[in-house]
């Protein structure tokens, strides 16, 4: 089967992790895999063909010519089923794939914001992927959707051999490792100006903030105006295209989604944060 998956990325997310691992799991089975999306930052089993969907997602006609180029790729490749990520993917596959006579298929990997655009054209595929019962209720109950469309599929995570090793390194303290945008943005700042009151408490606390986005200037410029006070007590290296030995050499993750499995996976303490709220220390019930 050729598989299309349809993303809007500028920056690397847990939606691009999780549609690489999806599509080179079909990929071994036997699939050809596609995927389009402004930019692509992992390593894929597939064929990659630049879209810019998100940059073009605010004008009309940007969102027309998009249409119609995902028309011709989906022709030009025999694609027979689309998987899409995003709304502004899943706009586009609504008349694309309608155009073709194909199904697509939409992972929803977070809170979505609500808007009446959104509520009278939700443009959702077929089937709807939820990855935990919070969304599929918001689903319901923001959107209407029918329970009989959504499945409930925790995200997939990829078991590295390299994590064993990786849990002798030496401890960063904390790291928070999210992009730098709208409310995780927010997040890291918190993080940020936390951390004169955790340095009272624990004077050898470290700080790593990992990752990248529109707001990452304003992120650099909050740490550096704590470290002028405290000393390098925070460090920011940027986007990574491997987090597995960072987490693995933390004591205490911050961060979400993917992040937040690894986290766990290498029995790591973890605050845990969405776009729509603070979760605070993950633990059990």
């Amino acid at each position: 089967m050729n598989i299309l998956h349809i993303l809007s990325q500028e920056f690397l997310t847990g939606a691009e992790t999780y549609a690489v691992l999806l599509g080179n799991f079909f990929t071994k089975q036997g699939n050809l895999l596609f995927y389009t999306s402004d930019k692509m930052h992992r390593n894929i089993e597939g064929k990659f063909y630049p879209l810019p969907i998100h940059r073009n997602n605010k004008s009309l006609f940007g969102r027309i010519k998009n249409i119609i180029r995902l028309i011709f790729l989906i022709k030009k490749e025999g694609i027979e089923i689309c998987h899409t990520h995003s709304r502004a993917g899943s706009f586009l596959a609504y008349f694309a794939c309608k155009f073709c006579r194909i199904p697509y298929v939409t992972t929803v990997h977070g809170m979505l914001p609500v808007h009446f655009s959104s509520k009278i054209f939700p443009c959702f595929g077929r089937i709807v992927i939820a990855p935990s019962k919070i969304i599929k209720d918001h689903l319901i109950n923001e959107f209407g959707i029918n329970e009989k469309r959504i499945r409930v599929i925790p995200h997939p995570i990829e078991v590295k051999t390299q994590e064993q090793e990786a849990r002798d390194k030496t401890p960063l303290e904390i790291a928070y490792i999210s992009r730098m945008n709208g409310p995780k943005a927010d997040c890291a700042l918190l993080a940020i100006e936390s951390m004169p009151k955790v340095l009272s408490s624990i004077p050898k606390t470290r700080l790593l903030i990992v990752g990248d986005g529109k707001r990452s200037k304003e992120v650099k410029e909050a740490l550096e105006r704590i470290n002028k006070v405290m000393g390098e007590v925070i460090t920011f290296i940027g986007w990574q295209d491997s987090i597995t030995e960072i987490i693995a050499s933390s004591e205490i993750i911050i961060g979400s989604g993917y992040v937040g499995l690894e986290a766990l996976l290498l029995e790591k303490p973890l605050i845990c944060f969405g776009e729509a709220r603070l979760g605070g220390l993950f633990k059990e019930k």
